[in-house]
């Protein structure tokens, strides 16, 4: 196993799940800002799953085509590009672009994923996909937190120095949202630098040709339909989709009933948000395998 190449990847997915968590608590404030109401601000926090949803599977099936290292370097452009993109964002629409455009870029976990395959054998390959799971957790522990951090410091500091004399561009950002935008925004664009500069290609021209010659290899709805029917496959499939389904409705609906019920401001929520991410490493990374070997899988 290559540790160099385990370690940046292990930063591309760190800092990818970290910028995207630094969006959570601020979205939905960014909509209503711009006028959208419940319905506009669930479209737009499902259009990025739905962008993912048609992307990663193509993003997949190029990586196996051109190599893991192009499509990782095109998924952390679209991130950068993205984070961007919601920065300078003056409605709705940009908005909803900004995360179309994130979202079917987005496969850079499952291309990761793939890239720790490449690179590890049977013995040691369990060890880099649960490094790579830590560096999802921490991402979603770090970014919700470091977003809370740079909320405040938007709205407390840079709101009144900005409005005291400073340009029209620069008044026309409400930094409480804007400087967490912002920050995730560099952070990404060192990710695109990272993987341009330090991430070596995983599959050779030969594996590359295997890769495409292996029939039914790639996200299908027959397969997913023959996957459905499976006995002991079926029901975690559908056990995973609500359990995703109910945690992204938490997330969606979390920060506005934050505000109006509890008077949480974005950094509160990603306060809130930053200690569920501390529970879900525990649970995952700890308590569930002391479970499994009490009780077995």
């Amino acid at each position: 196993m290559r540790k160099s190449s385990l370690f940046t990847v292990f930063m591309v997915v760190f800092i990818g799940l970290m910028g995207f968590s630094f969006l959570i608590p601020l979205l939905p404030f960014l909509a209503l800002q711009f006028g959208a109401n419940e319905l506009t601000l669930g479209l737009l926090l499902s259009s990025y799953a739905l962008a993912q949803l048609i992307g990663a599977p193509i993003l997949g099936r190029l990586s196996d085509q051109y190599g893991r290292r192009p499509v990782l370097i095109v998924s952390t452009l679209g991130t950068f590009a993205g984070l961007l993109m919601v920065a300078f964002a003056g409605d709705l629409r940009l908005l909803f672009l900004s995360r179309i455009i994130d979202g079917l870029t987005g496969g850079n976990i499952s291309v990761a994923q793939a890239y720790i395959t490449d690179i590890t054998d049977e013995k040691n390959r369990a060890r880099g996909l649960g490094i790579l799971g830590a560096a999802f957790g921490l991402g979603f522990i770090i970014g919700p937190a470091l977003s809370g951090v740079f909320s405040a410091i938007g709205r407390s500091t840079l709101n009144p120095a900005v409005a005291e004399g400073s340009s029209a561009f620069l008044q026309s950002f409400n930094w409480e949202y804007a400087l967490p935008v912002f920050v995730a925004s560099a952070i990404s664009l060192f990710n695109v630098f990272q993987v341009i500069f330090t991430l070596p290609e995983s599959l050779t021209p030969e594996r590359r040709a295997e890769l495409m010659e292996v029939p039914g290899r790639g996200f299908s709805f027959q397969a997913l339909q023959q996957s459905l029917t499976r006995p002991r496959i079926g029901p975690l499939l559908v056990l995973r989709v609500l359990f995703s389904s109910a945690f992204s409705m938490f997330q969606a609906a979390f920060s506005l009933w934050g505000s109006l019920s509890l008077g949480l401001d974005a950094a509160g929520v990603a306060g809130v948000l930053t200690y569920v991410g501390f529970i879900t490493v525990f649970v995952q990374g700890y308590l569930v395998g002391k479970l499994s070997d009490r009780f077995s899988d």
